[in-house]
């Protein structure tokens, strides 16, 4: 890739692609060296780094350091892994966006690498599990404050109910129904809305699939 090498750039390489642990150590321990280097072997060094925070689950520190190397290799064109750079840059931030629950900007990113790919089903199952989390997150108060009614509810009504009837073992099932039916209600509801989100963004998915491929189709037919 380049046609010379810095020590630091060899001593870097050495080290197995997939000890990430190792390669953020070293980077950080050479961050002065490093950062004096020309700009391509330093977004080399930045393009690796992140690979090693995304492997290691640091998302916030990716998001931190991403925006900047994204656009390096955008505006130059740069292929560190021929024809997937980019692209894997972006799927990168999607997918530490999703983990740090910032589903509106995963959504954002995830519809953009649709309509790069709309057959790719790594996208495609990206984006509809970005808007399933992101109708949960965004209904989750409602059904939170629906689901401590019910249950509020049953608490009331068992108590009326006691104060009503003396416990006897003949309506022992009676005053079990009385607690129990509000609950299972509330299970009932919370997880009709967790279906319900499902097929809504299923639903989403292909509406954005199908649009991405015909707007692919049209600007092939021009």
């Amino acid at each position: 890739m380049f046609s010379t090498k810095e020590p630091i750039l060899i001593l870097f390489d050495e080290i197995d692609r997939d000890d990430h642990g190792e390669r953020i150590i070293f980077y950080e321990e050479n961050t002065e060296v490093i950062f004096a280097l020309d700009d391509d072997k330093l977004y080399y060094f930045n393009y690796h780094y992140l690979k090693s925070l995304f492997a290691t689950e640091k998302y916030a520190s990716v998001l931190t350091e991403i925006d900047d190397v994204i656009e390096y290799v955008f505006l130059n064109n740069i292929n560190y892994i021929p024809n997937r750079t980019y692209e894997g840059l972006l799927y990168m931030k999607a997918s530490a966006s999703f983990e740090m629950y910032r589903y509106e900007e995963a959504i954002n990113i995830g519809e953009q690498l649709v309509g790069m790919h709309p057959e790719n089903l790594l996208y495609r199952k990206f984006i509809e599990r970005a808007y399933r989390s992101y109708y949960n997150f965004t209904s989750s108060g409602i059904r939170l404050t629906a689901l401590v009614l019910i249950f509020c509810s049953a608490i009331v009504s068992a108590i009326i109910w006691f104060i009503n009837n003396n416990v006897q073992e003949g309506n022992l099932t009676q005053a079990f129904f009385v607690i129990m039916a509000p609950c299972l209600l509330a299970l009932g509801l919370l997880g009709g809305a967790h279906f319900y989100n499902y097929l809504k963004s299923l639903h989403h998915t292909d509406l954005l699939v199908a649009k991405k491929k015909q707007k692919k189709s049209s600007k092939a037919m021009l």
